[in-house]
């Protein structure tokens, strides 16, 4: 829904009001009076992630979680993360993941891997790994949550970098000079105001939605294998009447 929402307005430029709307030429072609085009670098901050020596790895729960790329799936997926010890206060804080980041892939073997982004649901001490990019809007220049979809379109930012990756091992590499450089349309502020109240609503429903997800998987993991091997017995349980039920 955001992201249908994110072509009318922006793509197809059918926002409220765009009936009254005149529209100048830019270097992103016509776009309406009063909306600018600027690259990513003034209006986020982008960095590479946190690299780290392999001693400090560890299997201890208590130890810092790190995304690295197989987290990055249709959202981000902290299970099964990488967990380091010894990590410095500076460096959670410089590398560390806040709610509405944009985690980018910036360098993958599978070309249409390259430059791929999901957005963080939530403030974390996660940190993100060197392979990946962080951007992170400025609040005073533009919406955290049209930067995302800008940067996921394939017929913008989505393309712009990921044509520009290069590499001579079968590894294609994401300059973050070129994701900072990379143009991208800022509307006025009540289009921008707009667009986030209309899309925030259903984002923090698939947040919502995704954590309840995961604590079910979770617990379906946990009941499966003492299931499987008898420790949990349910040989008087009337499992017709429970289908009824749930049903």
């Amino acid at each position: 829904m955001a992201q249908a929402i994110y072509r009318e307005w922006f793509v197809h430029f059918r926002f409220p009001g765009h009936e009254d709307a005149t529209f100048v030429d830019s270097p992103l072609g016509s776009i309406p009076e009063g909306w600018s085009v600027r690259p990513v670098q003034e209006v986020a901050d982008a960095r590479r992630g946190y690299s780290w020596d392999r001693s400090i790895e560890t299997e201890d729960d208590a130890g810092t979680r790190v995304a690295t790329i197989p987290n990055i799936r249709a959202r981000l997926d902290m299970s099964g993360c990488t967990r380091l010890t010894d990590v410095t206060a500076a460096d959670v804080e410089r590398f560390s993941i806040r709610a509405d980041d944009i985690l980018m892939i910036g360098s993958n073997g599978n070309p249409e891997r390259v430059a791929y982004s999901v957005r963080a649901p939530a403030d974390t001490a996660d940190l993100f790994a060197s392979f990946l990019m962080r951007v992170r809007s400025k609040p005073d220049q533009t919406d955290p949550l049209l930067l995302f979809h800008q940067l996921r379109d394939p017929d913008g930012v989505l393309r712009q970098v990921r044509s520009t990756a290069v590499g001579a091992t079968g590894l294609r590499n994401l300059r973050i000079t070129v994701l900072r450089d990379a143009l991208v349309t800022v509307p006025d502020r009540a289009t921008s105001q707009g667009f986030q109240a209309s899309v925030r609503p259903a984002i923090a429903l698939a947040d919502q939605l995704d954590e309840q997800q995961r604590a079910l998987a979770a617990i379906r993991d946990l009941l499966l294998p003492e299931l499987v091997t008898g420790q949990i017995d349910v040989s008087e349980l009337d499992l017709d009447a429970l289908v009824e039920a749930v049903a």
